[in-house]
């Protein structure tokens, strides 16, 4: 994670958060089935988008409203092997590929409640932009914001970018995820348990939209 303390207009500061994830095989032994295998293409729904492989799901990134947290489940290498685990019993709030603050004002947006799977701060999903190349490359634009449960004010705001590529002859695809966000105020903390650090402050300005 990169944090770039840059003033964004008069939006204030920003910081960019970039993961490349590449998934394949390297191995010449799979590289010949690769290069046979049909892909199947691009399938969707309302709150997800999948691309399909020698007939088996290869990725699907949800984003579901209700959720509010997206993320990619499944994820497989293109001979099949699943690598992602769906919330599994130890830490049931993980969704595999996905991101989400620790905390905020010292409001944990990370942890569920095992009983009704909320946390104390909740993730907003507002709104989700697809678009597919004809070459079957997916790009979606995401904007997100983060308030605590019950209430309507947003102290932080996201702009999200994923592109994921077609896997290629080699079995390789990529996924690059981009991130950009904006917070308000002077009291915004975030960081993993104890961690805590301090936006810079940003007295007079305030969220775009907000």
């Amino acid at each position: 994670m990169i944090f770039n303390k840059q003033n964004k207009k008069k939006f204030g500061y920003y910081a960019v958060f970039l993961l490349v994830l590449v998934a394949g095989l390297s191995a010449q032994a799979d590289k010949a089935n690769i290069e046979n295998m049909p892909a199947d293409g691009i399938e969707k729904s309302e709150n997800s988008i999948s691309m399909k492989l020698n007939g088996k799901i290869l990725w699907t990134l949800n984003h579901n409203p209700e959720e509010g947290k997206p993320y990619v489940h499944p994820l497989a290498k293109t001979t099949g092997q699943v690598l992602s685990d769906l919330r599994p019993g130890d830490h049931p709030w993980h969704r595999e590929l996905w991101f989400s603050w620790k905390f905020i004002n010292g409001i944990n947006y990370w942890e569920e409640n095992r009983v009704t799977g909320k946390s104390n701060g909740q993730t907003l999903l507002l709104s989700t932009k697809r678009k597919i190349s004809p070459e079957n490359e997916v790009r979606v634009e995401m904007t997100l914001a983060y308030a605590p449960a019950g209430k309507t004010e947003q102290f932080m705001r996201k702009k999200r970018s994923i592109v994921i590529s077609p896997p290629d002859r080699n079995g390789a695809y990529t996924i690059d995820w981009a991130s950009k966000f904006w917070w308000r105020g002077r009291t915004l903390l975030h960081g993993n348990d104890g961690d805590y650090r301090r936006c810079p402050e940003q007295s007079g300005h305030v969220l775009p939209g907000l």
